[in-house]
């Protein structure tokens, strides 16, 4: 397993993932912002993506109010850049870096808009609508519930497709803070028997057998205005290291 020595130089190395974040300008609001505890929702903007020279709607999270720890928009961009690139599925839905809004300096993080899709929160058990579980693909919800244990899918949600099959995580701000936040143990237990075994040790493999250069390069290129002096190399140790017991981490909570 590399060290934080080699992380860090390997991430200084490089200026940005293999795979660049499409990049889009905020045209427009298309909804009112809106506030709780005082830590802005992301807000839903009319953008133009700059490589393909369309519009399309995007929610978008501006890094207004950080709190004590890592800013979410970070969190939100790696788990993002994860999902999307290091699985055979997509897990996340496309995203983008949005260029900052007229008279402001900071770079935002957005998830574009799907529409026929339904949100489903997964924080307490006893809110779970297990019958929109029961129409995600499984071999597809066994690889987010593995995203999910290995990143610390604290507060997540699942975007589900209205026809069934298809769905994608979201809403990742709290991820990778492996010090403070938990999984809902009883929740995922009750995910994990969804799933057939096979299915879950399928994507602990596929997930083992990622290359560490390409979990890493996903820390690469953070615009600076985010990152607020967090060690990214620390951090992007601490994600090959807790791969290493996410195998051992699925089976004791299936057991369960």
């Amino acid at each position: 397993m590399m060290s934080v020595e080699e992380v860090t130089e390997l991430l200084t190395s490089l200026e940005g993932p293999s795979i660049p974040d499409r990049r889009i300008t905020c045209l427009r609001s298309v909804e009112e912002s809106r506030k709780w505890w005082g830590a802005d929702y992301s807000q839903l903007y009319l953008a133009r993506e700059h490589d393909t020279q369309q519009e399309a709607a995007y929610h978008v999270k501006y890094p207004r109010h950080t709190g004590p720890g890592l800013p979410s928009v970070v969190c939100e961009l790696v788990c993002a850049r994860i999902g999307r690139h290091l699985f055979s599925r997509p897990l996340c839905p496309p995203f983008a870096v949005a260029e900052p809004l007229h008279g402001t300096r900071k770079r935002g993080f957005a998830s574009k808009h799907l529409v026929g899709y339904r949100t489903e929160r997964l924080s307490y058990i006893e809110d779970l609508n297990v019958q929109a579980i029961h129409t995600i693909d499984p071999a597809l919800l066994a690889r987010i519930i593995v995203f999910h244990f290995w990143l610390v899918g604290f507060g997540a949600e699942l975007l589900i497709a209205e026809n069934g099959g298809d769905a994608f995580s979201i809403d990742h701000g709290f991820f990778l803070d492996w010090r403070n936040k938990h999984l809902p143990v009883d929740l995922y237990a009750m995910l994990l028997a969804e799933v057939e075994k096979n299915e879950i040790d399928q994507a602990l493999a596929e997930l083992e057998h990622v290359e560490e250069q390409r979990i890493v390069e996903q820390f690469a290129g953070i615009p600076a205005e985010w990152r607020e002096g967090e060690n990214l190399g620390y951090l992007a140790c601490n994600t090959l290291q807790r791969r290493a017991s996410i195998r051992e981490n699925v089976t004791r909570v299936r057991g369960t």
